[in-house]
């Protein structure tokens, strides 16, 4: 039990860590050394090199990596370990020329890209010239669809061409690195300062598709593989090493037909916005009522964790606990409704199988 103790305290000393890193005037100084290129690449090069190897084992235990999965006979480093390749019947691409694959693992967020405006993040609005360096290229997406997909560390870090057809070279726009956390995109906009490199795919089904690989923090290589020329449905491209970092597809209008599900379910249009920080191990975050879409309740829930009451008996005992926290626009949402709505929330949770009832 007091490995788990300790466990939750570094895990909590890590978070307040960033939030003094992002969310103080004295963090923010510091933090500019921090996300300069040379600090990340010496860390990669202590991550590709044979002395970090110890930090594997414990990698793979604290994210659940089925290694079993991969083809993992023998890491010569972290980074080896970390940008190990999938077997391959794992990942079956979809053979159909009208079927639009994802490009790698990761949680996908779709943005209608409306004027100049494309990534709606923590009351930031990036805009394509930003994101691409330059207008020229940007102008051809507008109306179109921006995918936005998010890897975490536990996910494949390798990525590849959604279509075949024929690609350009490879643009490196240089940046600071910074992480990819929710901490680190409400400080300021994260995919426009971050390194970054973009490549025009000019695909058989889909068009000109522009897909930009955005670093993170102690990410200091984008590896592509390959310069212009052609490419194949389902090839690798490329890879990301050490960090969770992001890959963006730009898409112009009318050429990719998406669930319509997904294209409904904006995230700022509702009647309540749930966000998961458990899902990156981090407490929950008080946040801000958006200024744009009707969305009148924000509800956050942290990471799960134990720790110790004394129960009914007096008898000191060690419990379960998701913490959660929750922002209402008094509004819409009167302390009433909210009250209202909690003791619903409870009621499901302690009787999670009435979910599945229609």
């Amino acid at each position: 039990m007091s490995r788990r103790i300790r466990k939750h305290r570094r895990q909590k000393r890590k978070d307040r860590a960033l939030r003094f890193l992002y969310q103080t005037r004295t963090g923010r100084m510091l933090l500019k050394p921090l996300t300069c290129r040379p600090v990340s690449k010496a860390s990669g090069k202590f991550l590709d090199s044979p002395m970090s190897k110890p930090l594997i084992k414990p990698f793979v235990r604290k994210n659940h990596i089925p290694l079993e999965d991969y083809y993992a006979d023998d890491f010569h480093s972290f980074n080896d370990c970390f940008t190990r390749k999938i077997r391959e019947p794992l990942r079956p691409i979809d053979p159909a020329p009208e079927a639009f694959i994802a490009p790698c693992d990761g949680l996908l967020s779709v943005y209608p890209v409306q004027g100049d405006t494309v990534l709606p993040v923590k009351q930031s609005r990036y805009t394509l010239p930003d994101l691409l360096g330059g207008d020229k290229l940007a102008a051809r997406y507008r109306d179109g669809l921006c995918l936005v997909f998010r890897l975490c560390v536990d996910h494949y870090h390798r990525y590849c061409y959604v279509d075949s057809g024929s690609k350009g070279d490879n643009h490196f726009l240089p940046g600071k690195l910074h992480t990819v956390r929710p901490v680190a995109l409400a400080a300021g906009p994260v995919f426009t300062q971050n390194c970054r490199e973009y490549t025009v795919l000019n695909t058989d089904g889909f068009g000109p598709v522009t897909q930009v690989e955005v670093g993170a923090m102690l990410v200091g290589k984008i590896r592509n593989h390959q310069g212009a020329g052609p490419i194949v449905r389902g090839q690798e491209k490329g890879m990301f090493l050490y960090g969770g970092s992001t890959i963006i597809l730009l898409v112009e209008k009318d050429r990719v037909s998406l669930p319509q599900s997904l294209l409904d379910a904006s995230p700022y249009h509702g009647s309540l916005s749930i966000c998961d920080t458990g899902s990156l191990g981090i407490e929950p975050v008080t946040h801000h009522i958006y200024d744009f879409g009707n969305l009148p309740v924000y509800l956050s829930f942290g990471a799960k964790h134990r720790r110790y009451e004394y129960d009914r008996e007096g008898q000191l005992v060690e419990r379960h606990f998701v913490d959660y926290r929750i922002t209402s626009d008094e509004r819409i949402a009167d302390g009433s409704t909210c009250a209202d709505a909690l003791k619903c929330m409870k009621y499901f949770l302690k009787n999670p199988q009435l979910l599945e009832q229609p």
